[in-house]
């Protein structure tokens, strides 16, 4: 192959300092990795991911240049993906041309499945929302209001200090199964409208209330009381504030409260928790996902791009028409269930494994874990169902290979011996497979996809 599907020229540049661009490595899709003295040694005409943090991208004034997409665009940043593959020890050149074929092996995926033919200026999993979703339609503002207080991305939890040893590593969850598990769930669908009958105020009788009525809700609730066998994992509101590009810059941050929270949220909690209702905002229903993890050939599903690819697609979700966080009900309601899936992984980490949970969300829990416990993540991962980054080359697992493991189990595998060139290998093969499947794919049309 000498181009990506969609004939758009991509390429990917890991700068020495990603935060003063100005020497790195640069390589296009099927191309050969050049060193570069700054963005002017970067085509014109081609669409460049670069490990440059997105603050720093706008900051930079990068992000009005038409050719570069910033460190954040594949919604895992290109320095998570390094340290979950263990790429430390390969050189920057070839970590530039491994990243570079994830990029163009994405973007294939994409075109196959959405017609994207180029890369979307903020992120991919938006240009995936632009295609998937309508204009979301003007909604009561008492009702987006409720929503956004309902909205937290990630939760940062209560801990107790660590010792000096330990170290912030991440479990995540295997990235196809989990965005399968999502999308499995039914979705709500309004329009919302605020409930001005009787309801029981106590969290459980309103539950089964709200249960049998058979409709999702925004509730706004009191959380009187958490066990403490999860207190300090929910953290209630914690990592829910939001900031404009002033608070970035050293102005006050506006936290977000969380008064509001999603009914679905709601019932996950009142087993521990004694919950207060003070209001009630209906949806009119559920429905399925307006987009599911397409079935393709297996040698594509065994890549790490296309868990990538998935992550990306989940996650299409949660973004609005202009590429910002969407505040919506079912962005609201896309992170309860988000945060539901981690937190059970959490509890499990917490009390099966005596690890400190520093934060999760986006299918990710971070730990502070001790040396004894960073050599057990991998057995810790298994068991639990779940992934563990790449150990340290010193400290390689040598696992054996059988021809009835799963596929997170061989993605583990894989991951804990550092095998890069097998993960290269088969994002290659994954591309290869993508280019037979864009001649006899048909593609689901728009206009028959179930929209929210």
């Amino acid at each position: 192959m000498t181009q990506p599907l969609s004939k758009a020229r991509l390429g990917l540049c890991l700068f020495d300092n990603p935060y003063a661009p100005d020497g790195g490595w640069a390589v296009e899709s099927f191309g050969t990795p050049r060193y570069i003295r700054g963005t002017g040694d970067l085509r014109s005409d081609t669409i460049w991911l670069v490990n440059i943090d997105g603050t720093a991208f706008h900051q930079m004034g990068l992000s009005r240049t038409p050719r570069l997409r910033s460190d954040a665009f594949l919604r895992t940043k290109l320095s998570s993906i390094s340290l979950e593959l263990g790429l430390s020890d390969l050189t920057q050149r070839d970590r530039a041309s491994m990243l570079c074929q994830m990029f163009t092996a994405m973007m294939d995926f994409s075109y196959i499945d959405f017609g994207i033919k180029t890369a979307p200026t903020n992120q991919l999993n938006n240009g995936i929302r632009q295609v998937v979703l309508p204009i979301e339609e003007p909604i009561d503002p008492a009702v987006r209001a409720a929503a956004q207080a309902a909205w937290q991305s990630h939760v940062y939890c209560e801990k107790e200090l660590a010792s000096s040893d330990s170290q912030l590593l991440s479990f995540v969850f295997h990235r196809q199964s989990y965005a399968q598990e999502l999308f499995s769930q039914p979705l709500p669908v309004g329009p919302w409208e605020r409930f001005e009958g009787e309801y029981p105020h106590e969290g459980t009788a309103f539950a089964e209330w709200l249960e049998a009525l058979g409709r999702p809700a925004l509730v706004e609730i009191t959380l009187e009381h958490l066990h403490e066998s999860i207190n300090s994992l929910v953290n209630y509101g914690s990592g829910a504030g939001y900031t404009t590009s002033a608070a970035n810059r050293g102005s006050t941050i506006t936290f977000n409260t969380r008064r509001w929270m999603t009914s679905v949220e709601l019932r996950y909690l009142c087993p521990h928790a004694r919950i207060t209702i003070h209001g009630v905002i209906l949806g009119n229903g559920f429905a399925s996902s307006p987009v599911n993890v397409p079935s393709w050939d297996a040698q594509i599903q065994r890549s790490y791009a296309f868990g990538l690819y998935c992550e990306n697609l989940w996650t299409s979700l949660t973004r609005s028409l202009d590429g910002k966080y969407s505040k919506s009900p079912l962005a609201a309601w896309m992170h309860s269930l988000d945060r539901i899936c981690c937190l059970t992984k959490c509890r499990q980490l917490v009390q099966e494994e005596g690890f400190i949970v520093h934060s999760y969300g986006y299918g990710r829990v971070t730990v502070l874990a001790s040396k004894t416990q960073i050599l057990a993540m991998p057995h810790i991962a298994l068991r639990l169902g779940i992934l563990a980054p790449a150990p340290e080359p010193e400290n390689i697992v040598k696992r054996p290979v059988t021809p009835k493991q799963t596929i997170l189990e061989l993605t583990q595998l894989v991951i804990e011996r550092r095998a890069h060139d097998l993960i290269s290998r088969m994002d290659a093969i994954a591309i290869d497979k993508a280019h037979e499947l864009a001649n006899v794919y048909n593609r689901p049309s728009v206009a028959t996809r179930q929209l929210i």
